[in-house]
């Protein structure tokens, strides 16, 4: 398993996915990644169903499992692609028996720290 987390802010350049809203540029920032994930890791309250203002990318590449999204269990096998906007309930830990799967984790954020938020 491959894992990279952010630890320091980055100066902002222009980039193809950046967000105008509220005459604000939001630029895609990256919090996270996996590759290979095939056990828990991370903060304990993330190994349930929970929500923030962050977007999730996952692809389960091996084995079985399964994911909850607004309370409801969906099974995820190999090439399931599974995307959470901010203000999602979600959990990828608890229901995933044997599964293995990658994970992009990212915000969107102005220079002066503003985040782009869901419906919290």
């Amino acid at each position: 398993m491959f894992r990279f987390v952010r630890t320091q802010k980055t100066d902002f350049l222009a980039q193809a996915l950046t967000i105008t809203h509220d005459r604000q540029c939001f630029y895609p920032c990256i919090h996270h990644t996996t590759v290979g994930q095939d056990r828990p890791v991370g903060q304990v309250e993330t190994f349930r169903e929970h929500r923030h203002n962050l977007y999730h990318i996952v692809v389960y590449t091996r084995s079985e499992g399964a994911f909850s999204c607004e309370g409801q269990t969906i099974e995820a096998g190999p090439g399931t692609v599974v995307c959470i906007s901010p203000g999602q309930w979600h959990d990828f830990v608890s229901h995933r028996r044997q599964s293995v799967y990658s994970e992009v984790t990212f915000s969107f954020e102005t220079p002066e720290g503003r985040v782009l938020r869901g419906l919290l």
